[in-house]
């Protein structure tokens, strides 16, 4: 089950990764909107969010054979956390934006929803070990 549910998560991971490579530009206007980030971080934050999204869940796909495991889930659980944390204060702030998850997975605007299922997936990691 532990290496299904990193299967799982990473290859969404993977997914938002790519789908927010094909679309740079429109995924800085997403972090714009969250206003967290002074406009200098902005650009280097949208050009690398993709790929770090991918090598966390590449890592999460391929800890059951290589010893990253630690690494990947630690890795997983630092971007779930600090998505949480832009989408609570977006939340907090009444801000309606999207979420900024990636096409693949729905670019729905944030909702109490999309923290508890980025929460979800924080206990699922935790759980896997």
């Amino acid at each position: 089950m532990i290496p299904a549910i990193r299967l799982g998560i990473g290859l969404l991971f993977v997914a938002a990764g790519v789908s927010k490579m094909l679309r740079r530009s429109s995924v800085r206007l997403v972090v714009e909107r969250y206003r967290l980030l002074p406009s200098a971080a902005l650009g280097p934050t949208a050009e690398l969010l993709g790929p770090i999204e991918i090598l966390v869940g590449l890592g999460l796909i391929a800890s059951p054979w290589l010893p990253m495991d630690h690494v990947a889930s630690i890795g997983a659980a630092g971007l779930l956390g600090v998505f949480s944390l832009a989408i609570t204060s977006a939340l907090a702030r009444g801000i309606s934006i999207p979420c900024g998850c990636g096409i693949v997975l729905g670019d729905h605007a944030v909702t109490p929803a999309i923290l508890v299922r980025n929460l979800i997936l924080l206990l699922a990691l935790y759980l896997a070990g």
